[in-house]
């Protein structure tokens, strides 16, 4: 609402379609992350078992994980945009 009326009509068209994409590409490298990529993720790190080795995560390490791959994809997918 601060910028906005500084801004030429198609200065604000250009800005709408910016942030529409940003948010867009944003949410879908989230959602890759959610549905793709994080079950693999946790399926190779579950994986490593043995006959002494059990895996054992803690719910801070499971929500850290989780936090950083959801950011971390949305960040290359709006890297991807440019």
């Amino acid at each position: 609402m601060f910028v906005a009326p500084a801004l030429y009509k198609h200065e604000r068209s250009a800005v709408t379609g910016f942030v529409f994409s940003t948010v867009l590409l944003f949410v879908g490298g989230i959602a890759f992350g959610y549905f793709l990529a994080l079950p693999h993720i946790l399926g190779f790190l579950v994986g490593f078992q043995g006959p002494v080795v059990a895996p054992l995560i803690r719910i801070n390490d499971y929500f850290d994980l989780v936090l950083l791959v959801l950011v971390a994809l949305g960040l290359v997918f709006e890297f991807a945009r440019c």
